[in-house]
């Protein structure tokens, strides 16, 4: 059995499957592996957001190795820390992070991600949605805000008068020690309706019963072509370079690249970031059987 076939049954694919990229099994490598450790139930949505992305990078440069491109191009992964220079912080937006997939040189897909942490309740799994600031009346709930953060990159890309409808590539993550779930934005149009700025202390939970598989919408968003994808926003890499430093201002971005766009990384030096790069050739021990246990002495 291959190391490719091998690597697949692992997590749980038909060995013959062909169609994972190299930053699509990034993803759900990173994401397995992040729920075979177990969150504490003291982990907060901070903490759990640079676990679930150093996972991503982690194990970045395995899946280039084996799921790399045949065309040998060099695949990249790059995490923008958030700059923070503005008021217009995550409080205010309500973004935790975005992901990006470059598509090829002129078009990527981005989804937006707010992590919150689920409690159990004898009826179901909940989040607090709203999340008003503390004692500021003045300031939106973070939903409206997370709500308003893509009718601004919407009406970037051209679109006119966006609405909630616009808004599936945002996402609310719901996690607890077993399972990371998410569910698109335009599932919670009764939530955004109620708000209301003189009610700016109260907060309202959402049963989160039909919340679905994080993995399942990553994997998605790698699939080849330039059509629409379910759970993500195609933006031109134009819009995408203009925007990232305003993103920037609001949450952390990652952008995995399988060889296939790139421009993204090399137009945008300037701004603080990790980068990874790796070849689609797996190195020689991997190739290897395990070596017989080394005996002590005799």
């Amino acid at each position: 059995m291959s190391l490719k076939s091998r690597w697949l049954k692992e997590l749980g694919f038909d060995e013959t499957r062909d169609d994972i990229s190299a930053i699509g099994y990034t993803f759900v490598h990173g994401y397995k592996t992040l729920m075979e450790l177990k969150f504490p139930s003291s982990i907060d949505e901070e903490s759990m957001t640079g676990a679930l992305l150093g996972a991503f990078a982690t194990s970045f440069k395995p899946a280039v190795w084996v799921f790399g491109s045949d065309n040998n191009q060099k695949c990249s992964w790059a995490r923008y820390r958030k700059s923070g220079k503005r008021p217009d912080s995550e409080s205010v937006r309500g973004a935790d992070f975005a992901l990006v997939i470059a598509i090829n040189s002129d078009v990527s897909r981005i989804a937006i991600f707010q992590a919150k942490k689920a409690k159990v309740k004898k009826s179901g799994r909940w989040i607090d949605v709203h999340h008003y600031p503390a004692g500021d009346p003045k300031r939106s709930s973070q939903i409206v805000s997370l709500f308003n953060t893509g009718k601004k990159i919407l009406s970037s890309s051209g679109v006119n008068n966006p609405g909630l409808s616009e808004c599936g590539w945002i996402h609310y993550l719901a996690y607890d020690e077993d399972r990371i779930t998410h569910l698109p934005m335009t599932k919670f149009e009764n939530e955004i309706n109620s708000y209301s700025a003189e009610s700016f202390d109260e907060s309202l939970p959402v049963n989160i019963s039909s919340f679905k598989s994080l993995s399942e919408l990553l994997l998605a968003g790698c699939g080849k072509g330039v059509d629409d994808v379910d759970g993500w926003l195609t933006l031109s890499n134009d819009v995408l370079i203009k925007e990232l430093p305003d993103l920037l201002n609001i949450m952390e971005v990652c952008v995995g690249d399988d060889g296939s766009g790139g421009l993204l990384l090399n137009h945008t030096k300037e701004l603080e970031k990790f980068t990874l790069s790796a070849s689609p050739s797996i190195p020689e021990p991997l190739l290897q059987p395990p070596s017989s246990p080394r005996r002590g002495p005799q």
